[in-house]
């Protein structure tokens, strides 16, 4: 069976380095996804604000997770690629 794994390491209570891996793609340059959850993981756990920053190799996000349960993440965004996927 395959899955994505996350790695994180927290630098402070407002940043954290991650890397993802993702099934059938390997290491990935980002992934918002992962960033939210770890950021909601890392605070229940009292790690982190609910408000930090994440890191990936390619980039920065930074990630809301506020009274309301709802999660905001604001960064860059890369070039969008066209392609053309034949089923």
């Amino acid at each position: 069976e395959k899955c994505n794994v996350t790695f994180a390491q927290i630098e402070n209570k407002k940043h954290v380095k991650v890397r993802v891996w993702e099934r059938g793609a390997g290491l990935t340059k980002a992934c918002g996804t992962a960033a939210c959850a770890t950021i909601v993981a890392s605070s229940v756990l009292k790690l982190t604000e609910r408000k930090s920053d994440v890191e990936f190799d390619e980039g920065l996000l930074n990630i809301e997770w506020d009274l309301n349960n709802n999660i905001y993440m604001k960064g860059l965004v890369s070039d969008i690629k066209q392609i053309k996927v034949n089923i």
